[in-house]
């Protein structure tokens, strides 16, 4: 892949051929990390999504996270950089393929600037048109995510300055920006897809009832919140479109919680958490939309009230959308997210936008997707492709993984908003 035959790649090889004199390694290997005891993560080059177990995310098997694809990048430049060589192998399974195949061609985005057309002439055609299963399928529907969207989705990212090859470079800062992006997951279920403009995260109210001793206490930090409880979030007055209109959702991709994962887990430190607003505060977010409903099945009760949200100076905004036939936004509830977003970003103030829906994979993400692409003009592929990394379990539908892909850019989203109208632009943040 690289000159000098500095970088070798070498599918579904899980030792060196016969004749190689570089070092060998498997792709997975190269994710590795170690807890503050010096073991070995066990989980290091396995699929997983955060706060669910594996009978959750049904066959969903890749990408890999953001952490793990940070860590084979600064590894794999480690090993490159000692000069002898070095050949990436991979298990013979076309899962294990298609991950490592994002892991590498990845590499080569952040290290050396490559672009997708460059990766896939490299790597090869037949890798790049691997697929991955949807986040939560628990059927044979047809993949729509390619290992190439992921190539795509990375080089997007570092041309958007969200990623470089600077941050891969170095142990300590590696490790920071690791420890940085779990703790999001861990603490908070929470990613940023584009970092200090818009994060997707699951209803608090699902995170604070969580047993898991490293999630956040409290939502609100003048709560007084004693360990072992649930933080009270008021009472709720719900209109009748907050509610569902639905009391059984017909969706199989519905995502929800399953708490008796959590109930074993070791508190990782001593330090409680911020509250859930304060995050927000420290993220610089000035509105939150929340896209379930305040009494949505799979919820550990109502939701939180809106008006406390807003007594700490941060806008919020109600889009509700249900979670069935594929949990797709209506033209005008992406009409009013666009409004919402032009109108907090014209008052001045925070910059950032948080978007959850109960789970913070579909709906939320759908959303979020649709900002992000009308903010920067992106297309709506790549950006499927690096959310799948950002935030594992993400996009929680086929129907969902086919719109996002369908926007090009920023005029197909505010077409689709305005069906029937000539559109010429919009300020979006």
């Amino acid at each position: 892949l690289l000159e000098k035959e500095s970088l070798i790649w070498f599918p579904c090889y899980k030792e060196a051929p016969n004749g190689y004199g570089g070092k060998f390694v498997m792709a997975h290997k190269l994710c590795r990390s170690f807890n503050k005891d010096g073991a070995e993560d066990p989980s290091c080059g396995q699929y997983r999504v955060t706060h669910y177990g594996p009978d959750a995310w049904g066959r969903a098997f890749g990408p890999l996270a953001l952490d793990q694809f940070l860590l084979f990048c600064h590894a794999l430049d480690c090993l490159i950089k000692e000069g002898q060589g070095v050949g990436v192998g991979c298990g013979g399974s076309s899962e294990e393929r298609a991950n490592a195949a994002v892991l590498i061609g990845g590499y080569l985005a952040v290290r050396h600037e490559w672009s997708e057309d460059q990766i896939k002439e490299a790597v090869g055609p037949a890798d790049a048109e691997l697929t991955f299963a949807c986040s939560w399928l628990r059927n044979d529907a047809p993949r729509v995510l390619k290992v190439t969207d992921c190539w795509a989705g990375i080089a997007m990212a570092c041309h958007m300055h969200w990623l470089d090859s600077s941050l891969i470079e170095d142990h300590e800062v590696i490790k920071k920006a690791c420890a940085a992006y779990r703790t999001m997951g861990t603490t908070y279920d929470a990613a940023w897809l584009a970092p200090g403009y818009v994060m997707v995260c699951a209803d608090p109210v699902t995170t604070v009832a969580d047993p898991n001793p490293n999630t956040f206490m409290k939502i609100f930090p003048d709560e007084p919140t004693a360990e072992g409880t649930v933080a009270s979030t008021g009472p709720v007055t719900a209109t009748t479109s907050q509610r569902s209109s639905r009391r059984s959702f017909d969706s199989c991709d519905t995502v929800c919680k399953d708490y008796r994962i959590s109930e074993n887990i070791i508190k990782a430190d001593d330090q409680e958490a911020l509250s859930f607003v304060t995050l927000l505060q420290e993220c610089d977010i000035g509105l939150v939309v929340r896209t379930n409903c305040v009494d949505e099945p799979g919820m550990p009760g109502y939701t939180y009230d809106r008006r406390r949200l807003m007594d700490y100076g941060i806008s919020h905004a109600d889009i509700f959308i249900e979670d069935y036939g594929g949990g797709l936004p209506s033209p005008s509830q992406v009409s009013r997210l666009l409004e919402e977003a032009d109108g907090y970003a014209a008052a001045g103030g925070a910059q950032g936008a948080a978007i959850h829906c109960k789970g913070g994979f579909g709906r939320s993400v759908t959303m979020a997707c649709l900002l992000t692409i009308v903010r920067f003009d992106l297309p709506g592929r790549g950006l499927l492709g690096w959310v799948r990394i950002t935030r594992p379990g993400a996009v929680t539908t086929t129907k969902q993984e086919r719109f996002i892909c369908r926007m090009k850019g920023k005029q197909d989203v505010l077409q689709y908003a305005s069906p029937g109208k000539n559109i010429c632009g919009c300020a979006v943040l």
